[in-house]
């Protein structure tokens, strides 16, 4: 079994996991834009957005990597393939989840 194999299977697998514990919310530890904001600005946003639009990252993540993996393609396609969908969350978080 080489290297890509197992990145291709057990790191997608970890990501769906953390998505499924965020949605439960239990996770909330491992969402970073939430930790580095203190109290008065964490209760600025609507957490069940915050949520949700963290899962759907990790889960595009998840499908995304093992494409990637598998496609073998050049490093600077595989940015702009990440990177659009990262620009995104981004925007929507400081839009969406505000309250």
């Amino acid at each position: 079994m080489n290297e890509e194999l197992i990145a291709m299977i057990v790191i997608p697998v970890i990501l769906v996991c953390m998505a499924v514990v965020i949605l439960l919310g239990k996770g909330d530890m491992l969402m970073s834009s939430l930790r580095r904001l203190s109290p008065e600005e964490r209760a600025k946003f609507n957490i069940v957005r915050v949520r949700v639009l963290h899962a759907l990252v990790l889960i595009f993540i998840a499908i995304a990597l093992p494409i990637i993996i598998y496609t073998d393609i050049s490093e600077y396609l595989a940015m702009a393939i990440i990177f659009p969908p990262i620009i995104i969350f981004m925007i929507l978080f400081y839009t969406w989840c505000k309250r």
